[in-house]
Parts: structure tokens; C-alpha cells; sequence
């Protein structure tokens, strides 16, 4: 398996692949995951074989998931979206005609 993400990780990607990477073994396959240089070390992958390719950048800890800019970024969108349906729903509110 690939695994192109911080692995492993609790959530995302990375944590299906680690349950996938368990069911396999369970079902008598050999199972090994090539992934990058970071992950988190709490977490153990039980029975796969993880293989790591060189740190390609000086970052050591697992970040996975959106920034919190990126957080805003998307918040910011979504208002935006939002507001200009409710202006451009508006002229049709008051014609609506239910029986």
C-alpha cells in the first residue's frame, strides 16, 4: 500500500489505511506501506510492515488536516456563497404562490 499522507495518523486517510492494512493481514496477506518520513508515534500499526522514504523537508511533526487560515479561508467562502444566494434568491421571495 501507498500511503502519501503523515502516517499513521487518527483520522483521514491514514487511519483507513491502517484498517485496511489490518483487515488485509487478518485475511493472510502480506501487507507492506510505503509512506513519508512523519507520523504519529503514539500510534502503533499492528501488524504491517511500514517502509519510509528520506525526509524530504525539515518538518518532524504529523499535520493533517487544513491550517486554521485555511480554517477561515473556507469560512469566509462559504458566507460570501451564502449572502450573495440569499441576494439573488430575493426578488423571487415575495411571489411564491403556495396552495
Amino acid at each position: 500500500m501507498v500511503a502519501a499522507c503523515p502516517f499513521p495518523a487518527n483520522h483521514g486517510s491514514a487511519a483507513s489505511i491502517r484498517e485496511m492494512s489490518d483487515t488485509l493481514v487478518d485475511m493472510r496477506h502480506d501487507v507492506q506501506i510505503v509512506t513519508y518520513a512523519i507520523g504519529q508515534p503514539d500510534i502503533k500499526v499492528r501488524r504491517a510492515k511500514v517502509h519510509r522514504i528520506a525526509p524530504f523537508r525539515p518538518e518532524t511533526d504529523a499535520k493533517v488536516g487544513p491550517s486554521a487560515r485555511e480554517q477561515q479561508e473556507a469560512r469566509l467562502f462559504i458566507v460570501g456563497r451564502a449572502g450573495w444566494l440569499a441576494l439573488s434568491a430575493a426578488p423571487w421571495i415575495g411571489s411564491c404562490v403556495y396552495e
